[in-house]
């Protein structure tokens, strides 16, 4: 066999072995775990379901194989990330829930796996996350929006004012504090905080978006 086919092979055979992890298993082998370190909300909680009642359950959980002590027929599973999925999956009387079993692994690599999961977060670039939302809300209200995201109408609405104000100001002529610039409304976000009117409002805006964020 030549060697590039038996290295595809080989990759082949890997990638079955990463796909076979996922599975769907009954809600009833699934347990959550007691130290699971999120806290609870009522109001993200509301949003969750609204989620998966509208689009199904789009992320898998990922969980744990518990050791067989009792000599069981079915094995037994610990959610590592994906405790607040459960839930709303038990309340909508869902009877299996698509996981991502890593297996019998230990406790404490169960809880170093939920943090890099849950905590490997980027930063969102605020203005084109703006842009992002303005395109949605051309279609699909706020209210809408923010049935099943973490936003409300009103931050909604201030980034979509955030995307427009600086949108309709392309072509000004910059502040005199920045120099060497093309770009101007790149460089009055960057920028310190000058005294033009220009930077007046846009820091109105961005602070308004900056309130909600803390």
């Amino acid at each position: 066999m030549p060697k590039n086919k038996k290295i595809d092979k080989e990759l082949d055979k890997e990638q079955n072995k990463e796909l076979d992890k996922y599975i769907n298993i009954p809600i009833e082998l699934i347990s959550k775990a007691d130290w699971n370190y999120k806290a609870n909300s009522y109001y993200l909680l509301s949003k969750l379901r609204r989620s998966i009642m509208k689009n199904g359950q789009i992320e898998n959980i990922i969980v744990r194989q518990l050791p067989n002590t009792d000599n069981a027929d079915t094995y037994k599973y610990e959610v590592i990330n994906g405790n607040h999925r459960l839930d709303i999956l038990r309340e909508l009387k869902i009877k299996d829930a698509l996981c991502y079993n890593l297996g019998c692994i230990s406790l404490n690599e169960a809880k170093r796996i939920a943090i890099e999961t849950n905590e490997t977060r980027f930063k969102t670039d605020d203005m084109i996350f703006s842009e992002v939302l303005n395109d949605i809300n051309k279609e699909i209200s706020s209210m809408d929006i923010s049935e099943t995201t973490s936003l409300d109408e009103n931050e909604i609405d201030d980034f979509v004012s955030l995307f427009n104000f600086t949108q309709k100001d392309i072509g000004k002529k910059p502040c005199k504090k920045p120099k060497n610039t093309k770009n101007m409304v790149k460089v009055h976000i960057d920028q310190e905080v000058c005294e033009c009117p220009f930077c007046k409002e846009l820091m109105n805006v961005k602070e308004a978006i900056s309130s909600f964020k803390k």
